[in-house]
């Protein structure tokens, strides 16, 4: 990571590397997860998806160009940096959401004990866990949803007050940013 990455990181708890595949690769995987996609019943938070969503699981298993977005030297510079040398992919999936669907609520957030949420920096090195890699395939603007998350929510020690969470939580409220 230059010091640059470094200083969003830390700032904002996500970094927005544009660029790392090509359209041909955007073009193959989106190919590939139209033909392997299947509808949800429920949402990852237990609403009826009506049709609205659909899930791509194993893409290891879907091959090029899926295995290549794990072994993206812009990428696993990154995680290579702030989790350890040596990385464990858990997971790769899609969802695939589409315009009027249930929504996807905000989820993690502040640290409050959980060891896969911790955030320290101890003498200029980042030590976090639980970190996910979002690649967008196609470009998104703001109104389309995509990728949201609260900047910085990673290093609350507090939780969000229950009365607040819908406000705070909101998609345009005062919190939530489209990356």
């Amino acid at each position: 990571m230059n010091d640059r990455q470094k200083y969003l990181f830390d700032l904002q708890g996500y970094l927005l590397i544009e660029n790392v595949l090509s359209h041909a690769d955007c073009d193959d995987a989106i190919g590939k997860i139209k033909a392997l996609a299947k509808p949800m019943e429920k949402t990852p938070d237990g609403y009826d998806a009506n049709g609205t969503w659909e899930n791509v699981a194993g893409l290891y298993e879907a091959g090029e160009p899926f295995i290549k977005m794990i072994n993206q030297p812009d990428i696993t510079d990154v995680l290579t940096e702030i989790i350890a040398p040596a990385l464990r992919c858990e997971s790769c999936y899609s969802f695939v959401r589409h315009k009027g669907c249930p929504p996807f609520e905000m989820h993690g957030g502040h640290r409050g004990g959980r060891v896969n949420f911790r955030y320290d920096v101890h003498n200029g090195q980042i030590y976090t866990g639980l970190t996910v890699v979002s690649i967008a395939l196609q470009d998104i603007s703001e109104a389309d949803g995509g990728f949201a998350c609260i900047p910085g929510s990673h290093k609350s020690d507090f939780s969000v007050p229950s009365e607040d969470r819908k406000e705070l939580f909101a998609l345009g409220g005062p919190l939530v940013r489209n990356i």
